[in-house]
């Protein structure tokens, strides 16, 4: 056995390296080569694909578009129009925010568009209109006593 320069107790591979170290350098290398793809939404950020970033290439319209008509049946011009109606607000809290779609879990039929936040509240309280009343009313009788 020929001993590697780089670590003496394992074999020589090639140009006096052992099989890691030969192919860590062999990687580096390919990598080198090939220029880095800079995002350009976000400069700083690393690439994820379409020329964006991950957060942004997360919120591109035809990745949206594909899940809505796949989750909802709802065309992307349809999404628009509710989107339009509502003022681009959340119908709970009025808020002018990213909406997203608000569904009836079991028949996925869509009830309206709310901001993230509401969204998940009301997952949180099960969309029990009871409990989100009993909260409500919880709510109400602390601020009256603090």
């Amino acid at each position: 056995m020929i001993a590697a320069d780089c670590h003496p107790t394992r074999p020589r591979k090639h140009r006096g390296l052992c099989g890691a170290c030969y192919e860590r350098a062999r990687r580096r290398q390919e990598l080198e080569r090939i220029p880095p793809i800079i995002p350009s939404c976000h400069p700083d950020r690393r690439h994820q694909a379409r020329g964006l970033c991950k957060p942004c290439y997360g919120r591109t319209r035809d990745r949206r578009a594909g899940r809505l008509r796949q989750l909802y049946g709802l065309t992307r011009e349809a999404f628009d129009a509710m989107v339009d109606a509502q003022g681009g607000r959340c119908r709970i809290c009025g808020r002018n925010a990213d909406l997203v779609v608000d569904h009836e879990h079991g028949s996925m039929l869509v009830r309206g568009l709310l901001c993230g936040t509401c969204n998940s509240a009301l997952g949180l309280f099960g969309d029990d209109p009871v409990v989100i009343e009993a909260a409500a009313r919880y709510l109400r009788a602390v601020v009256r006593t603090a």
